[in-house]
């Protein structure tokens, strides 16, 4: 039985002086990490922060300063004195804006438009962008932002970009189905991940690094062991199941965003029928609860796990509370499961460790319930 998110607020594009809509497409939503401020690609080169207020079970938005960036595509860090937005731009730069302080510097090194960006997890401030020219590059923002290196693999576009939980990997997707694995000391491929019958778009690691979700453009997510390489589980948004030719066409099912919940047991993801869906992690039947919403294209969760973030192509942003059922609680197995998977996020490391066969599996998520 599926469960019904709730919408509780909307976000609505600001007019100009004229009366129109200053901006369309909402492409990144984002929390910061101490659910403080909320951010998001407002359209027409506008990013827009304002401070995030929760009370109980009431939640706030308030407009603050905005800062008219005029750019594309962003990330953020949250540190004990930072507060940093990476934003990319359409010819190819990248824009870093230290908020509290109000400062900003430029990257300048791709050639086409930047669709992401990452900050890797220990507060190293090291950056990877993914960009339409086909390349990833690292960067090194407290080393006055000098390009490390550029990563190439990909032969066509490269659309996301994210890091493992512990910063040892990084995966990256993009055209022809790509899933790609990268070591983050040698910045190496040590792994392609086969399966999408069309463009990889959206890719996630869960928070105790066992799973990799991607989404595609070929209507379906996957769930992947990043260790081994291993297909999991599937999530179809067209039932029956595409065939791969008409899955690798224009089949007006398309994924548009991915997020994985901080407590590891579900995840989102858009589609072009219109609809928020979330899945359980661990079991691929049915979404456990579903949402309509007016072309949606990128979504996150907030750092709690209880709200869903939703940016639209009309510029709005909807945020939707998540239900309260056995649907969407994870069991005490599991979250013992994230704990020791995030002290050994490696699945062979573990397969060697343990001689218990079914707690191997199930630690592992050969076994997923």
């Amino acid at each position: 039985m599926q469960d019904e998110a709730h919408e509780i607020c909307t976000l609505n594009p600001v007019s100009t002086r004229t009366g129109t809509v200053s901006g369309k497409e909402t492409w990144s939503v984002a929390f910061t990490p101490d659910y403080s401020y909320f951010a998001w690609s407002s359209g027409r080169g506008i990013v827009r922060l304002i401070p995030w207020i929760r009370d109980d079970n009431t939640y706030v938005t308030q407009e603050t300063d905005q800062h008219p960036l005029g750019y594309r595509h962003y990330q953020h860090l949250d540190d004990d004195n930072i507060l940093m937005l990476a934003v990319g731009l359409h010819s190819g730069s990248i824009v870093l804006f230290n908020v509290f302080k109000r400062e900003k510097f430029t990257l300048i090194d791709h050639k086409l438009v930047v669709r992401s960006l990452a900050f890797a997890p220990d507060g190293s401030l090291t950056l990877v962008s993914a960009c339409r020219d086909n390349t990833l590059k690292v960067w090194d923002v407290k080393d006055d932002g000098n390009m490390v290196c550029t990563l190439k693999g990909h032969k066509g576009w490269v659309h996301d970009c994210a890091f493992s939980p512990d910063g040892t990997y990084m995966a990256s997707v993009g055209a022809r189905g790509a899933v790609f694995i990268w070591n983050m000391s040698n910045y190496k491929i040590v792994r392609k991940l086969v399966g999408h019958y069309h463009d990889a778009v959206n890719c996630q690691y869960s928070p105790d690094g066992g799973i990799l979700v991607t989404s595609s453009w070929d209507a379906r997510a996957i769930a992947w062991d990043p260790s081994t390489g291993q297909k999991l589980l599937e999530f179809h948004h067209i039932y029956p199941p595409m065939d791969p030719v008409f899955a690798g066409g224009a089949n007006n099912s398309f994924t548009r965003g991915l997020s994985i919940s901080p407590n590891g047991h579900h995840f989102a993801t858009l589609c072009e029928d219109g609809y928020l869906r979330i899945w359980s992690l661990l079991d691929n039947s049915d979404p456990i609860a579903i949402a309509l919403v007016e072309e949606p294209i990128s979504c996150c969760f907030s750092p709690n796990g209880m709200v869903v973030a939703v940016g639209c192509r009309n510029g709005q942003v909807s945020f939707f509370v998540m239900p309260m059922s056995q649907n969407t609680s994870p069991k005490l197995q599991h979250l013992c499961r994230m704990a020791i998977r995030k002290t050994i996020p490696d699945s062979q490391l573990l397969l060697q460790r343990l001689n218990i066969g079914w707690l191997a599996r199930y630690l592992s998520y050969k076994q997923m319930k």
